[in-house]
């Protein structure tokens, strides 16, 4: 069962599956007296990573504190690597004809070998996968990473910051299926 939205005016976090609490936020709209036409709303969880804080001194409101996403970033040598970054690279204007736009970023590990980022990029349509392509999304990513994150660039070793490319068609079953809400990153 979810917490009591009352207590909380509506935000509050999600309990895991164990009755413990993982600090997902949930968002919905609630019915109280104050509001007596208020519709309720589903509840979702928003895959923000915070708490709320009801009991704070002359609020009539919850506080929310927000931390980030972690269901959305992958750690690569500690540095968190989010999709948005990568969106910046797809979208500098010697990728973006190519590419649509969607992509997966993973962390690939052995136990021998030292962790690789990966990027799945899904073509266009028209476009073909070729070498010299990878290469270039694979230097533009390097280059966003560097500029625009801080821990990437402190964290990763210089020989393993280039991430290694696969280029996909478009609606790839194994990585971009139709129908299917994208995920950015995989586990």
């Amino acid at each position: 069962p979810l917490p009591d939205p009352t207590a909380t005016g509506g935000l509050d976090t999600l309990p895991t599956g164990n009755g413990g609490d993982d600090g997902s936020l949930a968002v919905g709209q609630i019915v109280t007296p104050a509001n007596p036409n208020t519709t309720p709303a589903k509840r979702y969880s928003s895959m923000d990573r915070g708490s709320c804080q009801a009991d704070l001194v002359r609020r009539e409101l919850p506080f929310v504190y927000v931390f980030g996403r972690s269901h959305f970033a992958v750690s690569f040598f500690g540095a968190n690597v989010f999709p948005e970054t990568i969106s910046v690279a797809l979208e500098e204007a010697a990728i973006a004809p190519h590419v649509t736009g969607k992509f997966v970023l993973e962390v690939k590990e052995g136990l021998e070998d030292a962790p690789v980022l990966t990027l799945a990029v899904e073509l266009a349509p028209s476009a073909a996968a070729s070498a010299s392509l990878a290469s270039v999304v694979a230097d533009a990513v390097r280059a966003a990473l560097l500029r625009m994150n801080s821990e990437f660039s402190s964290y990763v070793p210089a020989k393993y910051q280039a991430p290694v490319v696969t280029l996909h068609p478009a609606g790839d079953a194994a990585h971009f299926p139709v129908g299917v809400k994208h995920r950015y990153t995989r586990r």
